[in-house]
């Protein structure tokens, strides 16, 4: 499902066939935001539950000129092996404030996920189950629970791209566990990869999950960890009963950790 408009959820679906989206020769002039695309649903609008995914995702955004990058800020991508993501979605309270309401509960991806994607500055997102969950807004309340990525995870290109097991962006993640191997081949140095979540920001709660894989960075890279790539500069109080098995390799390795690859802040605390 590519954009379920109105509120909705989707319970007990199942794809196994192969996901591919492809442009050639991109040369963009006008914003181009927000590309979504997953294994059960592109941009949801509520919750997903109980949703396996078989099939590869494969996303390829490349740019006429193979000596030169465009002006990515113009095309960013949100890529899952379950859902691309919310931002679609969002809509304003009566205060004014943001909100979102998809979470993914029991769902499962074992599809290999792809994206070579020429975009050095979109600051994309790619997860194995979602890779944009939020808006990374302390009072988000959608999150991702009880859900395994067993899907290898691979970046290519040239882009700026935050990378996890279960989340590429920020967001709640509860009882989740990710066995797919990530593999950053190709990106700006400014991207960074974690084996649940790519980037974590705003106290959000990671609890109870379980990696298992290899993280292995063959460009350099600005963050990689076992558990979180980049730490935003918030307080992180609420982090436990997590365990990490996983061997981090590869080069510019000075922000590197088995629990936080790089904190990019001075004046916050974490626990």
């Amino acid at each position: 499902d590519a954009y379920p408009a109105g509120r909705f959820s989707m319970t007990d679906c199942e794809n196994t066939g192969n996901i591919s989206y492809t442009v050639k020769d991109c040369t963009v002039s006008a914003n181009y935001n927000r590309t979504q695309v997953g294994g059960i649903v592109g941009a949801p609008d509520g919750n997903v539950t109980n949703c396996n995914n078989y099939g590869s995702v494969k996303v390829t955004i490349k740019n006429s000129d193979k000596n030169a990058t465009y002006d990515a800020k113009q095309h960013t991508v949100d890529m899952g092996g379950i859902g691309g993501g919310d931002y679609h979605a969002r809509y304003v309270t009566s205060s004014g404030s943001s909100q979102y309401i998809t979470s993914y509960i029991n769902c499962l991806n074992e599809g290999e996920l792809v994206l070579d994607l020429d975009a050095s500055g979109a600051n994309s997102t790619l997860g194995g189950i979602v890779g944009w969950p939020s808006g990374e807004l302390e009072s988000s309340t959608n999150y991702t629970e009880n859900c395994v990525n067993k899907g290898n995870i691979t970046l290519k290109g040239y882009s700026k791209c935050r990378v996890g097991g279960i989340h590429g962006g920020a967001g709640t993640i509860r009882n989740c566990t990710n066995e797919g191997n990530i593999y950053m081949q190709g990106c700006v140095a400014a991207s960074v990869a974690g084996g649940l979540s790519g980037f974590h920001s705003r106290g959000l709660g990671i609890t109870g999950s379980t990696v298992n894989c290899k993280v292995t960075a063959y460009v350099p890279v600005t963050g990689i960890g076992g558990m979180i790539g980049n730490m935003g500069n918030v307080a992180m109080t609420s982090g436990e009963d997590c365990v990490i098995n996983c061997v981090i390799s590869g080069a510019n390795l000075e922000s590197a950790g088995m629990v936080i690859g790089l904190w990019n802040g001075t004046t916050q605390k974490i626990n």
